[in-house]
């Protein structure tokens, strides 16, 4: 609770002197993130899925998760705002690396597993990276089927695959890119 009383007092929009870098401010939102998806969920406790918190009654036509994500208001600097805005208005638009895909937990099965530690500034290349070598080398989130040359893919790559092609793209700008040129660089060896 006081962490996240934190999150909603300052933050790198409110107070951008104290987030003088880009690890300090993409740290500060995921952190804000995954602390919100728990607020959220112990708000809402017991439920046995995001799912199960519906978006307003008149609004019942909208996805399942959108009372979740979309609906549900939370604080951050003293602004008022979504997980869903939070996401994909400030993570996504503002920051070019998409590793923080795999730092960001939705409280699902199927999304990254959440940090045991909180991201920081000055340790953040190195928790990214091994935030998206531990999702992309487990086999409930990517899996080479050989016998039927087929690779298997977390929904993540399908909903940002934008994302991860556009990064890569910037990597190697005479490069024709795929997904599996991007996931190629995280894969362990004995893997």
């Amino acid at each position: 609770d006081r962490f996240y009383q934190q999150l909603s007092r300052v933050s790198p929009d409110s107070a951008p002197y104290l987030f003088p870098t880009e690890q300090d401010r993409l740290a500060y939102w995921i952190n804000a993130y995954n602390a919100t998806v728990i607020t959220g969920v112990l708000a809402h406790y017991p439920i046995d899925s995001v799912a199960d918190v519906k978006a307003p009654p008149l609004l019942f036509f909208f996805p399942s998760k959108s009372g979740f994500f979309f609906f549900q208001r939370f604080r951050y600097g003293g602004v008022d705002t979504s997980l869903y805005y939070l996401e994909h208005r400030v993570i996504r638009a503002r920051f070019a690396d998409p590793r923080y895909h795999f730092a960001l937990n939705c409280a699902s099965s199927s999304c990254p597993q959440l940090a045991a530690e909180p991201y920081l500034p000055e340790r953040l290349d190195e928790q990214l990276e091994q935030a998206t070598r531990q999702f992309i080398n487990d086999p409930e989130h990517v899996r080479y089927d050989a016998a039927r040359n087929t690779l298997h893919l977390s929904a993540i790559f399908k909903w940002y695959r934008g994302d991860f092609l556009s990064w890569l793209q910037k990597e190697l700008p005479d490069e024709p890119v795929q997904l599996s040129d991007y996931i190629s660089r995280y894969v362990d060896a004995q893997t």
